[in-house]
């Protein structure tokens, strides 16, 4: 969702009441300036995981990576 376009993101980012809403905008900007995202047990227990998007000879995403695994791993 980092690098959809304005609008997409905005259409998105508009379902969610406003204090969720800022909080996803941070964190977006902090993808979009490191280029990658880290998830720690977010969605699944003692799960961690990376992804980042994967860019084409234009600039443009053109796909994405990632990979997960076990917390007692990491």
């Amino acid at each position: 969702m980092a690098f959809l376009s304005e609008g997409l993101q905005a259409q998105v980012l508009n379902l969610l009441p406003e204090e969720e809403r800022k909080m996803l905008q941070q964190q977006l900007e902090i993808i979009v300036n490191t280029r990658y995202s880290i998830n720690e047990e977010e969605i699944t227990k003692n799960v961690a995981a990376l992804s980042a998007p994967v860019f084409g000879a234009k600039g443009k995403v053109i796909g994405a990576i990632s990979i997960s695994g076990p917390v007692f791993r990491a």
